[in-house]
Parts: C-alpha cells; structure tokens; sequence
C-alpha cells in the first residue's frame, strides 16, 4: 500500500511551522520597540496569522464555493484594522457569476469591492439598492445585469464589504451569504492530502509575506518624522491619493507614526472635512488595533464631541487626560495613529495638526476644550464593550 502521503503531509506541517517560526524572527527586529509589551504584544501578532493564514488558503480558499467570513475580529486582526469597522470577505472566480443575498441594517456606511487580477470594482453605499424590509441582492458577474451589479473578470479575485459604525451600540449590522449561481445544490470535493500540502505551503507562505509588511508601515513613516500626520501610504494600499481611487474606495487616509512619552500627550487638533464619515484610531507597532473592547482607541464623528466652533481636539496619552476626547494607546508608547475622511464633499488637503504637550500642563494648553468627568469615561467605556458585543458577541470572539 502506498502510504506517502504520511511522509509528505508531515513534511508539509513541519515546513509550515519553519515559516511560522521565521516569521516570528521579525518580532526581534531592531526597528521594533524592545519592551515586555511590545515584544510580547508581536509574538501575540504572529500567533493571530496562524488562523488567518489558514483560513485564507484552506478552510474558505475554494473560489466555486464561497464563503463571507469575519477578516477581522476583536481577538484577530492586523493591516490597521479599523474598530468602527467590520470586514465580511470571500474569494471568488471572476469567470463565474455570483449571487449575494443579505439585509442592509442600519449600520452607517456600507461599500462592496471586487478585487482581482485585472479588476478592481465596486457597488457604493448610495448605489445599492435596498427593498422596503432592506433586503438586497448583489450580482457579481462578468456579464452586466440591471441593480446591484459589480463586474467581474476571469481569475481569482477577492470580495469584500466593509461596514463603517457611527454608534456601536445602536446600528445594526449588515447580514449576507453568498452563492455561485447554479452550484446551488452542489458540494465541494473531499479534502486530500495533495490539497492539504498545498494548502500549507501557500498559507506559509502568505504568512511570512504579509505579517512582515504591516509593521514596515511603521518603519517607513518613523523615517519621515514621528507625531506629525502624512497622506498616503509606502504603496498606497491604504490610501487614496487620486480622485479615481478616492471613488473606488471611498476614503482618504493620513497616518501619524507617535511615540508619546507617559507623562505627555499628543494632541491632535482638526476642523473635518464634509463627509459621511470620519475617524481615527490607534495601531500598536504591529499594525493591530489597540483593544477596543476595553479602551477608548478610536473615535469618530459621531462619538468624538466638538467644541463650540465646530473644530476637534483629540488627547493621545497614557492616562486620561480630562479632555473629552481621549484616546487611549493601553501602555503602547509608539505606534500609528489612521485617520479617514470618507466620501468627502470638499478639499481633501486635511492634515491634522498635531503637538506634544506635558500632561500637567493639559489645561493651560487647552483652556477652553471640553472635559469628561471619571464617571462619564467609565460610561463611556462600558458603551464600547456594549457596541462590540452587538457586533461581534452572537460570533463568540
């Protein structure tokens, strides 16, 4: 009997953990900050790619039988995720047409990108069209249809709805499934050891490249100073500098590599621009989101207050700083701060000031700003745990 397989599915794990481990090299790099947080913090990063690697290449990687999952959650997440928002994807064969069927909620802002090979297209918030209940069905096609189509072309090519929350607590979030039409009743074939090893090489391999791409995000905005934000990004995977990109995904994007010692805060100070949605919100080095289910590490239009004249003043500091926008880094002393206009009306040039300031001096420095009381940011926290769990809890993440 040929038993090969044995010694070549374990050869395929074990190089699958040589990949893990090399990755983890990065975690010890000398551009990574070297405290217990930071480091622990990477090796935190590194373990969360495991299951993300192997979702992607092997649990949800067949393109004729799609499934939406969460990209990102609470508890796994990097590519400066955005905590106002949440990510629904699946891979799909642009040759193929593909229906999705869903409710569109309440939440605040919904968009639907197709990204391929040879295309890059998309189905806008303001374009979807909705039945009276909000119901919707989308078409992914290479063929066109009449509403809610999105055009497609042969090859491999992923979908994904992003779902920006005002109020966490109140907006309900979009539902959605997705199907190839006429495979309705059909079945996947049954998992092989030959899939199984290519599987593991190709998460392997998208692990090693992707978990070390976010933090040179870091890197390469260190390098063009810290505490000030820049537009636009090393590749421009997470901006949009030209107003053909700005359609197609909707927003702007500025970043703000801080390092803020604990006895100072960064305070960001903005006038926004008019959009349907804003936000920032505060990375550690890894390039995750800091832990929005127990700390103020986002704040957008409709959660941050304004002052009398319309304008913002943001605190980034280790403890609270009084002000009634604080954003909270949770004992990271370095990391990027993301900030997005989303479908702005009007002049895009809006970089946020910034500067440094001694925590005891908050008040001189900003005499007139709002403040929160102790008891308010305790409400305030525990209405951002009551959002997530809308979000997330019936997922048990």
């Amino acid at each position: 009997m040929d038993d090969s397989y044995n010694q070549e599915l374990r050869r395929a794990w074990d190089e699958f953990c040589d990949d893990l481990k090399a990755a983890a090299d990065m975690v010890f790099r000398d551009t990574a900050p070297d405290t217990d947080l930071d480091r622990a913090t990477g090796i935190q990063y590194i373990s969360r790619y495991i299951t993300k690697a192997l979702a992607r290449e092997l649990e949800y990687a067949d393109p004729l039988f799609p499934q939406l999952r969460l990209l990102q959650t609470p508890t796994s997440k990097n590519f400066g995720d955005n905590p106002d928002c949440t990510y629904l994807v699946a891979r799909i064969d642009g040759a193929h047409t593909y229906r999705i069927v869903g409710n569109r909620g309440t939440v605040h802002w919904v968009r639907v990108n197709v990204k391929g090979p040879t295309t890059n297209s998309f189905l806008a918030d303001e374009d979807l069209v909705v039945e009276w209940d909000g119901s919707f069905v989308i078409t992914l096609s290479p063929d066109e249809h009449s509403d809610n189509w999105i055009k497609t072309a042969p090859g491999v090519s992923q979908v994904m709805i992003r779902q920006f929350f005002g109020s966490w607590e109140s907006e309900t979030p979009l539902s959605a499934r997705i199907e190839r039409v006429g495979a309705e009743q059909e079945v996947p074939s049954a998992l092989t050891s030959e899939s199984l090893v290519s599987s593991l090489a190709a998460a392997g391999k998208w692990l090693r490249a992707d978990s070390v791409r976010w933090p040179d995000y870091l890197d390469y905005f260190e390098e063009k100073g810290s505490n000030q934000f820049h537009a636009g990004s090393p590749d421009g995977a997470l901006s949009s500098g030209v107003e053909g990109s700005q359609r197609l995904s909707g927003r702007r994007v500025n970043f703000c590599r801080f390092e803020v010692q604990p006895d100072e805060a960064m305070l960001i100070e903005f006038t926004p621009p008019t959009c349907r949605f804003w936000t920032f919100e505060l990375n550690n080095y890894w390039m995750m989101s800091v832990d929005y289910r127990y700390h103020i590490s986002s704040l957008n239009f409709h959660n941050a207050v304004a002052e009398a004249d319309g304008s913002y003043v943001i605190a980034v500091s280790s403890s609270d700083s009084g002000l009634v926008n604080w954003l909270d880094p949770a004992g990271h002393g370095s990391g990027l701060i993301i900030n997005r206009w989303v479908d702005a009306a009007d002049d895009l040039n809006h970089i946020p000031a910034t500067r440094i300031v001694k925590l005891a001096n908050i008040d001189a420095a900003c005499p007139n700003a709002r403040r929160r009381s102790a008891q308010q940011r305790r409400e305030q926290l525990r209405a951002l745990k009551v959002g997530v769990d809308r979000r997330f809890g019936r997922m048990g993440v």
